[in-house]
């Protein structure tokens, strides 16, 4: 799975920015891309890699969050993928909900 960009992000810091990263999951494992500062617009361009134990059973989770150096990161909107309804190789768009909490 490649995480590629989201666009348009909501401002979660007092800068008018985000600073956002996605951790993305499977059962239990969890892999994060790293943090674009100061932007509404990240372009990740990071790819993870998950062993699939069931493939009738294969969604990924997404949650993108705000990176804050002094209180906790916000969180910014999830989604979740069916690998099953997505090619390989193609790009599939997700809405990442509300925004900043």
């Amino acid at each position: 799975a490649r995480v590629n960009s989201w666009e348009e992000l909501e401002a979660c810091d007092i800068t008018g920015k985000s600073d956002p990263y996605v951790e993305a999951s499977y059962t239990s494992e969890q892999q994060k891309t790293n943090i674009q500062k100061s932007t509404l617009n990240p372009h990740w361009n990071e790819r993870f890699q998950f062993k699939f134990t069931d493939v009738q059973e294969s969604i990924v989770h997404l949650k993108v969050w705000d990176r804050d150096l002094m209180n906790k990161d916000d969180f910014m909107g999830e989604a979740k993928i069916n690998v099953m309804d997505a090619r390989y190789g193609s790009a599939y768009a997700v809405n990442i909900g509300d925004g900043c909490r």
